[in-house]
């Protein structure tokens, strides 16, 4: 049984079958798949996350995509994650005004 989007828990679907449970990553890319872009909840989950899988899907809006599955657990080893962005807040004065 597939299950729908699950917006609250940093996942695209929670696959069941028998007393197996994954909670999927769904990533696709327009070339081969060499490299995606995974939030900070994403790589999180991968990193903790025993059920997380990575479905990566290359060459996406053709008419052969290619399919890799990773577990989560396995991720760290086959991928190196960079940061793509940070949050920039602005520092509170500890200065009084004059």
């Amino acid at each position: 049984m597939v299950s729908g989007t699950f917006f609250w828990l940093s996942y695209d679907l929670e696959c069941r079958r028998g007393g197996s449970v994954e909670h999927v990553e769904v990533k696709g890319a327009m070339g081969e798949g060499g490299h995606v872009i995974v939030t900070a909840g994403e790589h999180e989950r991968l990193r903790i996350d025993p059920r997380a899988v990575l479905v990566l899907v290359g060459n996406a809006l053709s008419r052969r995509p290619t399919f890799e599955r990773v577990l989560g657990r396995d991720a760290q080893r086959i991928f190196t994650f960079v940061p793509l962005s940070f949050i920039a807040r602005k520092r509170v004065s500890t200065r009084r005004s004059a």
